[in-house]
């Protein structure tokens, strides 16, 4: 591979298969090396500019050298640079020069090198767009419920595709929720499709889908023995997306999602996520949501990049904890007496602290 990756002035060629795929380096490459998954130019006085081959060829950086970079070898698998100087000194000063210390002795069959510089770290704020990416996302809250003996669990799926052009598509179940108890069984459930204009900077989309809609609490208590409630079940959901920041960086995101009730449109629910980089790979993720779906939660977590690369074949996974609501129908029941009839109802609810778990995979 390395004989075959050239430098023709500012562009570096890297045949691919059949392809050839060409990097801008921003300066004139002189000298190429390979090394493990990485390519070294030499590019004289601009220093030495860094290319990454995996997932996909990109510029990482340039490295600064305090001489002209004029060409590059590999020892004992590490990369060096040859840099030629151009130094004026005094004649009398020349008497006084020693031999060079061990520690910038020129390699055997070599010139003098010094060792290159780390490549500029990553941004954690803004890191640039991943685009022509498929995302795989799973992930769960399990509660034990507070003051009754029940579980419950809010999960949620979904699989989206970055293109490269700034545009996503995205398909989510989320909340997939149940619970269970004494007061009997709930559950809530809404999927949806969306289509967003994607930029590293902001996101926007709009969606539809359905979802369950528990049934509201509007009874008739006039002695007629009729409990009249608002229509529950299945509903059609509209949900909108805003994201502000970058997707891998620092951002705050909110979707809204409108549901048809009483044959009106009505709000249906919120979930607010906001992420803060706290280093290279790690990321605090506070997340809220509820609405008139059945199911509420709140979660703080920590994010943990598992993979180097944050294109395809990279892999998330986040913990953390917080607190969930799950709530289900209400079940009435009419009872008659000397006075006449009347009509009870109770809705079962489950809540309690969570424990949250997800992962996300790129490809």
């Amino acid at each position: 591979m390395s004989e075959a990756i050239v430098a023709k002035g500012p562009v570096l060629r890297i045949p691919r298969g059949a392809e050839v795929r060409e990097v801008a380096l921003g300066c004139e490459g002189r000298a190429v090396l390979v090394v493990e998954s990485r390519v070294y130019v030499a590019c004289g006085d601009d220093g030495v500019a860094v290319v990454g081959l995996e997932p996909e060829p990109v510029l990482l950086g340039r490295i600064p050298t305090d001489g002209e970079a004029a060409g590059l070898f590999a020892r004992a698998g590490k990369p060096w640079v040859e840099l030629t100087r151009t130094e004026a000194r005094p004649l009398g000063a020349l008497r006084a020069l020693g031999p060079l210390p061990p520690s910038v002795q020129a390699p055997s069959g070599g010139q003098a090198a010094r060792t290159p510089e780390p490549a500029e770290r990553p941004k954690l704020i803004a890191p640039p767009r991943v685009g022509d990416v498929t995302e795989l996302s799973l992930g769960g809250a399990a509660f034990l419920t507070v003051g009754d003996l029940g579980v419950g669990m809010l999960a949620g799926a979904g699989i989206g595709h970055r293109f490269e052009a700034p545009f996503a598509l995205r398909a989510e179940a989320h909340p997939i929720a149940i619970g269970t108890g004494k007061q009997g069984a709930v559950g809530a459930f809404t999927g949806i499709g969306l289509a967003s204009i994607d930029t590293t900077f902001f996101e926007i989309g709009l969606g539809l889908g359905a979802g369950k809609i528990p049934k509201g609490g509007s009874y008739d208590y006039s002695g007629t023995g009729t409990a009249v409630q608002s229509d529950g079940g299945g509903s059609v959901v509209a949900p909108t997306f805003v994201r502000i920041g970058a997707r891998d960086g620092l951002y705050f995101s909110v979707r809204t999602s409108i549901i048809v009730r009483r044959e009106e449109f009505a709000f249906g629910s919120v979930d607010v996520v906001g992420q803060i980089p706290v280093a290279e790979r790690w990321a605090l993720v506070v997340r809220g949501e509820g609405g008139n779906m059945g199911s509420a939660s709140g979660t703080a977590s920590m994010r943990y990049r598992i993979t180097e690369t944050r294109g395809a074949g990279a892999a998330f996974v986040q913990g953390g904890g917080g607190y969930a609501y799950l709530e289900g129908d209400p079940r009435c029941e009419t009872r008659t007496t000397v006075g006449g009839s009347y009509t009870s109802c109770f809705t079962a609810s489950y809540s309690g602290p969570a424990l949250a778990v997800a992962g996300e995979w790129r490809f």
